[in-house]
């Protein structure tokens, strides 16, 4: 359970940070006295953990968030008066989500938390996992994505470009992959949608970027040739809506030292419709193909 204080920040601007620090430790207390056999821990602030274990069900959990906002309906007795607190509690189960990583049950806790204070005070909602489409269901992919770009999770694969005539090697298509903790590597058709619904198609894909471009210089180094390796990065249609796209491949271009690219059509992402493509984001194409073509 991922309990939260409600509107804890007015006890600490109304009585001052020592009281707020008071009311934290009698919380503390009385979240023991409900829960005797289980794990608690403070997360942050007013952010409170607790691990209830053999919980047969979620029904039972849900009769345990329910006991501590009973529990809650007592006041403080601090030195500067009674108070009443509230909390909001979020609800998951191990294994429920088809994981028991502690990160991704944190998460999931969180999502619904955030979610229960958004229906209002002294409320407790449990993570539904099969509610994908959902907010709170996006809300974890989010977290999961982020986390995942934090600890730099995400890999660059790269797929040779060979020539038919000399059959050289001529260039590299950089492919991303997600090297997940617990479901492996997940390839493009699974990052691309999820980013898009998270919105973090961009920073994905300027990443990928500026993985790619060093690593191509470093082969050109290593090999020289007469004609320089080409860098085939791909391009979603969302990222051509973003005004700063060309400014962001030039300075990446010129932080690595690699040449401009060579504008060429690109699949968008691997799944996107060409006219649907072609009509929303023409304006974003254009720009792209203004870039100079030297290299």
């Amino acid at each position: 359970m991922f309990v939260d204080l409600d509107d804890f920040k007015e006890i600490n601007h109304s009585y001052g940070y020592e009281t707020g620090d008071k009311l934290l430790v009698a919380f503390a207390e009385r979240l023991a006295q409900v829960f005797p056999s289980g794990t608690l821990g403070r997360l942050c602030g007013d952010e409170f953990i607790v691990l209830l274990e053999d919980v047969p069900d979620i029904s039972s959990a849900v009769v345990a968030a329910d006991r501590l906002n009973k529990e809650l309906d007592a006041p403080f007795a601090l030195a500067e008066g009674e108070m009443l607190i509230s909390a909001s509690v979020g609800i998951t189960l191990s294994g429920g989500s088809g994981t028991s990583a502690p990160e991704s049950l944190l998460c999931e806790a969180n999502v619904v938390m955030q979610g229960a204070k958004k229906k209002g005070k002294s409320r407790c909602t449990v993570f539904d996992p099969g509610a994908e489409s959902t907010t709170g269901g996006r809300l974890v992919q989010e977290s999961e994505m982020r986390r995942a770009i934090k600890e730099k999770e995400f890999r660059v694969y790269y797929q040779p470009l060979v020539s038919l005539k000399t059959s050289a090697i001529t260039g590299m298509e950089a492919l991303v992959r997600w090297q997940h903790p617990l479901y492996g590597l997940i390839p493009p058709s699974e990052i691309i949608p999820l980013a898009e619904q998270t919105g973090l198609t961009t920073h994905i894909g300027q990443w990928v970027l500026k993985e790619a471009c060093p690593q191509v210089r470093e082969w050109q180094e290593e090999h020289r040739r007469s004609s320089p390796l080409t860098l085939n990065v791909n391009v979603s249609a969302c990222q051509f809506q973003e005004p700063n796209l060309v400014k962001e491949i030039r300075k990446t271009l010129k932080e690595t030292g690699l040449a401009s690219p060579r504008p060429q059509t690109r699949d968008h992402g691997e799944r996107h419709d060409a006219r649907r493509a072609y009509h929303n984001h023409v304006e974003g194409a254009q720009k792209y193909r203004n870039l100079p073509g030297d290299g």
